[in-house]
């Protein structure tokens, strides 16, 4: 019987010896994974899905809550700044579709001096982006057409013939 045992184990030795050799050797190589499978392609939309669904409720919200109001009336208060003109709004509010800016009881004083130049008491102004898609960090936004009621503006000429809008720096 141990002359059968030791020969049984002597298989179980070389078996394991030639499943050892089998792993190591250099001619079989290991299975390459796939990557574009349908379990990996299905993952993939799902989350440009919800990815897709989180930017629009975020670009809604956004919206709702007025921070591309406030984004745009900075933008507009710094070009006015670059004029020379210092602005202020009741109301300032952009709409999406059309492209429109509606102003409320807006003020335009001069920056230098402080005289009042012109007051708005609404304007509804219809917009064009320019360009909206080029590779460039700044865009030109176009008027359109414009709407304005309740319209006042005050022109005042000093001794040598210059208007309170002499300190104006016009953009062409």
């Amino acid at each position: 019987m141990s002359e059968q045992e030791n020969n049984k184990t002597e298989e179980i030795q070389e078996q394991s010896e030639q499943e050892n050799l089998a792993e190591d050797s250099p001619n079989e190589s290991p299975q390459k994974r796939r990557i574009f499978t349908r379990r990996n392609v299905g993952i993939a939309f799902g989350a440009a899905a919800v990815l897709l669904v989180l930017v629009a409720v975020l670009g809604t919200v956004l919206y709702r809550i007025g921070y591309f109001d406030n984004y745009i009336k900075a933008q507009f208060v710094a070009k006015m700044d670059e004029i020379g003109m210092v602005f202020a709004a009741d109301v300032f509010e952009v709409r999406i579709s059309p492209l429109r800016l509606v102003l409320r009881g807006a003020t335009f004083n001069d920056k230098l001096t402080g005289e009042k130049l012109f007051r708005i008491g609404e304007a509804d102004l219809g917009l064009t982006i320019t360009d909206l898609y080029a590779w460039q960090l700044s865009r030109d936004i176009s008027i359109d057409t414009t709407d304005l009621r309740d319209v006042e503006a005050w022109v005042n000429f000093d001794e040598n013939g210059n208007s309170n809008f002499a300190n104006l720096k016009l953009v062409e």
